[in-house]
């Protein structure tokens, strides 16, 4: 699963970049919902999960952090990763992605999670590899990601 997984993203990145570079990030972030998003209240509609909510059995106070984990978390996070696969190159806009793990780790930390040595030696060894990558390429694309006027 991981290596279908990893396969999947690698031609979303390209088709992104080289199918559908005429369309707005906007645009293939909203598509790209609504391709998981209406076969998952399918879904959720047959495993009765509407019916569970209304009658109280899934407390709401759950529902609604991942309501904002999902709104905020990933959909900004989407649409900001389209926008960087608009103004660079594929390689550069996955590697990126590594940084997740950098972002976890002070999230957890934050929250009172121990942080280990092996952890803090994973992130650098990460954050060297995605310098060695990019080292050639300029780093002021990264301040372009923010600006939705393309």
């Amino acid at each position: 699963m991981v290596l279908s997984g990893s396969l999947c993203y690698a031609i979303s990145l390209n088709v992104i970049k080289y199918k559908l570079h005429h369309l707005h990030p906007n645009l293939i972030t909203s598509v790209s919902f609504c391709f998981i998003g209406i076969p998952s209240l399918i879904y959720l509609w047959q495993k009765e999960f509407f019916f569970e909510l209304s009658s109280g059995e899934i407390e709401k106070e759950g529902l609604i952090a991942v309501f904002i984990l999902a709104l905020l978390g990933t959909a900004v996070a989407v649409l900001i990763f389209n926008r960087l696969i608009k103004i660079s190159s594929p390689v550069f806009a996955s590697s990126i992605t590594y940084l997740i793990p950098v972002v976890a780790v002070v999230f957890g930390s934050l929250y009172g999670e121990k942080i280990t040595f092996i952890q803090l030696a994973g992130l650098i060894i990460l954050l060297f590899g995605i310098i060695i990558i990019n080292i050639d390429k300029p780093f002021h694309r990264i301040k372009q990601v923010f600006i939705f006027d393309k």
